[in-house]
């Protein structure tokens, strides 16, 4: 019977563990700012998390976004956090970044590409 109390009592405490480390996670999603620029910022969910794999996240979320729109990401500027990871206060990116009309398929001679 005790057995069965502690194995619960260690399931429930490994739940909400991950449930709070998965719900510290912070994401803006795609916020409209000035002069058609956007931006997005994305926080680590865990001190684990690596700046490289947000960047990644994030450029992939504005090519997405652009090209759903038939457009292209245009202006690249990130600016990044590796805070001290205590508390939640974890590696943070920020993505912004503008959509531009497809540049035209055809080349420099006049030939379409093919």
């Amino acid at each position: 019977m005790k057995v069965e109390v502690m194995k619960i009592t260690k399931l429930v405490v490994v739940s909400l563990t991950m449930g709070l480390a998965t719900g510290c996670a912070s994401h803006s999603g795609v916020v409209p700012m000035s002069q058609g620029k956007f931006m997005i910022t994305k926080q680590a969910a865990t001190s684990l998390s690596g700046i490289d794999n947000l960047k990644a996240e994030v450029m992939q979320e504005a090519k997405s976004f652009c090209g759903a729109i038939d457009k292209d990401v245009s202006q690249w500027t990130f600016n990044q956090t590796k805070s001290p990871n205590i508390l939640g206060n974890y590696t943070r990116v920020e993505l912004q970044f503008s959509c531009v009309v497809k540049p035209d398929v055809v080349g420099r001679s006049g030939r379409t590409a093919g």
